[in-house]
């Protein structure tokens, strides 16, 4: 049982851990340009229980990227489920915004035919040990 608690807490730890590195990873790729458009801002988000693991805003053009990170390898089915339950949260942030959507995890599947922004650990080493 030791091992199992362990391992569960490990899990967490890097779950929180990995939601840094994914901000980091964020700011890089606005930086140079990498992002369907350019931020100002970038936090997490709650409101009653909901939470929004990153949001990047930019209020001067009404832009706003909602992100969901994950530490854990996604197939397509578990994919579209946090998908569909993201845009059922940013509808819940104020404003007007145009949004858009990001998705970043440990791995993902088929994550090129999403039609939104999906990085994983793949991606993070492209861009910043390469």
């Amino acid at each position: 049982m030791g091992t199992e608690l362990i391992l569960k807490d490990l899990n967490t730890y890097f779950g929180k851990t990995f939601e840094n590195v994914a901000e980091e990873f964020l700011i890089n790729l606005n930086k140079k340009g990498m992002l369907p458009f350019k931020f100002t801002e970038i936090g997490r988000w709650w409101d009653k229980g909901e939470e929004i693991d990153l949001i990047a805003f930019n209020k001067a053009t009404g832009e706003a990227l909602f992100c969901e990170v994950k530490w854990k390898d996604l197939r397509q089915r578990g994919t579209e489920q946090i998908t569909e339950k993201l845009k059922e949260k940013a509808v819940r942030v104020k404003g007007k915004w145009k949004s858009h959507y990001c998705l970043v995890a440990k791995s993902i599947e088929g994550k090129k035919e999403l039609g939104f922004p999906a990085f994983d650990l793949e991606d993070m080493e492209q861009a910043f040990f390469k």
